[in-house]
């Protein structure tokens, strides 16, 4: 478990240094367990900084597992670079992280070429604290603008496989396309999804079978949104699609998870009244239980949705979080609602972890492997200093 609460806060760590305007941040991670109690921060290996800041200006090398440099620590625990020589696109890039089987931890970023935006995949076999780049994405030689993408790693496999979707503006139309390839790139294959146009975003799960359930959302039109799934359950080769909703307020106001077993849940910002919904599938993702308002924010942002994977339903846990506001809102917090009971009910919206303060981009996740649920929650607090350069 540690490992992984290593890695997503580090995660969080890059997502805070590429946002403009922010200069020193320091995140608050917790243990959520399924009977509610949270691990506050105090326990563990945490270790809560007292005067934290980033310095993305400095460049040093880490070429060991020893304690990494002072530059790399403005969390609560070790914060260690990715690389300094991939030519991130700050502008459309997100942070796309899993982990496999054996605790290799796996990070995709949009590398910007100029004229054709590429993925770079990073993996670690320590933890974090060294990378390889091992894996590119090319689309096309030149016209490639990269708009959305995400990233998963097969459960329980050795070797395992490497899932992506991308979406891309090329010779002026928009495309989809799924990839998956094996770590040691012995098989890859492709498919293009062609009944789209003009996509905006993209968000992917897979289950956690040996030949996985996977999982896509599509935001498409524009005020207000639609959302499309697609689902495939033989690697990607064929896919069943639908339509999710008409009625999606913002371009990322959406979120994907899979489980418990043939569940899935979709959490999105109705366009009336500002209503956030949490839809139920079974089956796989391809029959729809319906929805559920949980709750209203004007200004919903950046959700993300996590299951529990082992507990079947309707005994599971369910947590939706999301940024309420703009992120250099001093007013801005990071909120949570809850279900224990599979989505039937829900409590909330809650202040997440940190409380009320200026929070953003907060992440919850359930562990994928072991035998029982366990959730993993990052919130990460803003503030800003006049003596500070941001990126």
């Amino acid at each position: 478990m540690k490992k992984v609460v290593f890695f997503f806060t580090f995660a969080i760590f890059i997502a805070v240094a590429i946002q403009a305007q922010i200069v020193q941040a320091y995140s608050k991670p917790a243990v959520i367990n399924e009977n509610f109690s949270v691990d506050d921060g105090s326990i563990d290996n945490q270790i809560y900084l007292q005067n934290p800041g980033v310095r993305s200006t400095v460049i040093e090398t880490i070429t060991s597992s020893s304690q990494p440099p002072v530059a790399y620590a403005p969390l609560w625990s070790d914060d260690l670079l990715v690389t300094n020589t991939c030519p991130i696109n700050y502008v459309n890039t997100k942070l796309a992280f899993d982990y496999d089987v054996n605790g290799y931890v796996y990070v995709s970023l949009l590398a910007d070429h100029g004229t054709s935006d590429t993925i770079w995949t990073y993996l670690s076999t320590d933890m974090g604290y060294t990378w390889v780049r091992g894996w590119e994405l090319w689309f096309y030689p030149t016209d490639v603008d990269v708009i959305s993408y995400d990233m998963r790693i097969q459960a329980n496999d050795a070797n395992p496989y490497i899932y992506q979707v991308t979406v891309y503006a090329h010779s002026g139309d928009t495309y989809a396309t799924y990839r998956r390839v094996k770590a040691d790139n012995s098989t890859s294959d492709w498919y293009d999804f062609t009944s789209y146009n003009d996509i905006k975003w993209v968000e992917m799960d897979i289950t956690d079978e040996a030949n996985p359930h996977i999982y896509v959302v599509f935001n498409i039109a524009a005020s207000p949104f639609g959302l499309r799934r697609a689902a495939s359950a033989d690697g990607g080769a064929n896919w069943t699609t639908g339509s999710i909703t008409s009625t999606q307020k913002t371009e990322r106001g959406y979120d994907i998870c899979a489980g418990p077993g043939p569940y899935a849940h979709l959490v999105y910002n109705f366009v009336t009244g500002d209503v956030i919904r949490v839809f139920r599938y079974t089956n796989y993702f391809t029959t729809s239980q319906g929805f559920l308002s949980i709750g209203t924010d004007a200004y919903f942002n950046y959700p993300v949705i996590s299951s529990a994977r082992y507990n079947a339903w309707p005994t599971n846990f369910i947590h939706v979080v999301y940024q309420s506001g703009a992120i250099d809102d001093p007013t801005t917090r990071s909120m949570e609602y809850t279900s224990s009971d599979g989505g039937q009910n829900w409590s909330g919206a809650g202040f997440f972890l940190l409380g009320d303060v200026h929070t953003v981009m907060p992440f919850v996740a359930c562990t994928r492997y072991g035998t029982s649920d366990q959730f993993v929650g990052i919130a990460t607090q803003y503030w800003t200093d006049d003596d500070s350069t941001a990126i």
